[in-house]
């Protein structure tokens, strides 16, 4: 019966143990990590006619069916 007695209190020993430093791990990190969840919405890039470039497209301006990634290029369009 002795035995028995110290190994349970041995197993109980090492659950302290263990859960004791796990604890302590997670103090030392810090805790402004980015949750997992939802990804970044994906936008839709489009191709400046004028140089080329790309931009997203909610940040593009429109003219005559074609993006443009400033407005200097818009107007640059539209005058040649």
């Amino acid at each position: 019966m002795g035995l028995v007695r110290l190994v349970v209190m041995f197993i109980i020993a090492w659950l302290i143990y263990s859960l004791t430093c796990r604890w302590l791990a997670s103090l030392d990190q810090p805790r402004d990590h980015k949750k997992p969840g939802r990804p970044a919405k994906i936008e839709t890039m489009v191709c400046c006619a004028d140089c080329g470039l790309h931009v997203p497209q909610n940040e593009a301006l429109q003219a005559q069916g074609k993006y443009y990634c400033s407005d200097e290029h818009r107007k640059r369009a539209a005058s040649s």
